[in-house]
């Protein structure tokens, strides 16, 4: 029997495999709608596997990380001899 085996690999965690068996099927047709429905499968538990992953590393909480509350922030130096900044804009 045929398997699809969907793996997620990441450098801070062991790798995510599963695995699911695919019916001997002659029709072609009906061989790619199995292929379809078990390929949506492995995507949802991946995703649901990946976020519990990230509330994990959240630490739970439900709160948003450094990085999130940061998202679209732009970086302004203090102190620069080129003029005032203001909203992260150089006024000369």
């Amino acid at each position: 029997m045929p398997t699809l085996t969907a793996t997620y690999a990441s450098p801070t965690a062991n790798p995510y495999t599963i695995a699911r068996t695919l019916a001997e099927i002659s029709d072609k047709s009906a061989a790619l709608a199995e292929l379809r429905g078990v390929v949506v499968e492995l995507q949802s538990e991946v995703n649901t596997y990946l976020t519990a992953k990230m509330e994990e590393e959240k630490g739970g909480s439900g709160g948003e990380t450094v990085e999130e509350e940061r998202y679209g922030e732009e970086e302004v130096e203090e102190g620069d001899d080129e003029g005032d900044v203001k909203g992260g804009v150089a006024v000369k």
